[in-house]
């Protein structure tokens, strides 16, 4: 059985995603809710992007701070020991061919379908 990683959700900076969730602990619609909890509260955000990749706990160096660091990273390939998870941004911050592989999520008729389901 593999291990669970200790990789739960974060925010990310200077990155094509901006938030990151673990595939291991959510699902895709937790996730999504845990976004939008976590980054666009009050925010009137019409459509975001969801996405797969991975996470790593690795070094790196931190250029703002200009000294060397120790974080998660985001990788768009798997290798080993990386967590699987989903991935986020807000729809139309970034070029549209890098949507490419993306499922942009309309917020209204997501949270219209969270609302239905809690009914039933």
């Amino acid at each position: 059985m593999k291990k669970q990683s200790k990789f739960t959700h974060c925010t990310f900076y200077n990155g094509f995603d901006d938030y990151a969730v673990s595939q291991q602990r959510f699902t895709r619609d937790d996730a999504i809710g845990l976004y939008i909890q976590e980054q666009l509260p009050g925010n009137h955000i019409k459509e975001i992007s969801v996405g797969q990749a991975w996470v790593k706990w690795g070094y790196g160096y931190d250029h703002e701070q200009d000294k060397p660091c120790a974080a998660w990273w985001i990788q768009y390939h798997m290798t080993p020991r990386a967590c699987p998870v989903w991935v986020f941004h807000v729809t139309g911050t970034r070029s549209p061919k890098f949507e490419e592989g993306y499922t942009i999520i309309n917020l209204k008729e997501w949270r219209e379908k969270m609302r239905n389901e809690s009914k039933s």
